[in-house]
């Protein structure tokens, strides 16, 4: 599992999506984010997901979504996509009621974009955080 080893310069986003294909055209573990998270090791991302999937007595994909529901539970931000064709909701909405996503928007990821602009805003409000915080520590470490 990965562990963070130090605080980077700068703040870390993970861009959660579709793995499954059923709204994207690409398998996840071809986009970079389980190589990132996981250090490039793909293997054990799956090894970790099909071992919670036995030990909860759960579907292999459902692991996976319990992962991506600890993203929000831990103040992430993920975000469900749907087809800007058919603007069929329902597993977006079904997602969002299952607390797996927060925001939800058309696959279309073109600049400028409800996507484009939904990302760009959670990078700003993200770079925003991650100043308070260290704001915060340095007033909490400040000991004269």
């Amino acid at each position: 599992m990965y562990s963070r080893k130090s605080k980077e310069d700068r703040p870390v986003l993970a861009v959660c999506y579709d793995f499954d294909k059923t709204l994207s055209p690409d398998d996840m573990q071809a986009q970079g984010y389980i190589q990132k998270v996981y250090d490039g090791d793909v293997a054990s991302f799956w090894a970790d997901c099909n071992k919670l999937s036995a030990e909860a007595d759960m579907d292999s994909n459902l692991a996976y979504m319990y992962k991506m529901k600890q993203v929000n539970s831990n103040g992430g931000h993920s975000i469900g996509v749907y087809n800007s064709k058919t603007c069929d909701k329902t597993k977006v909405r079904r997602m969002m009621q299952e607390r797996r996503v927060r925001y939800f928007a058309p696959a279309d990821y073109t600049e400028g974009s409800e996507i484009d602009r939904l990302l760009k805003a959670i990078i700003i409000r993200t770079a925003a955080n991650e100043l308070l915080e260290e704001i915060y520590y340095t007033c909490k470490n400040d000991r004269e």
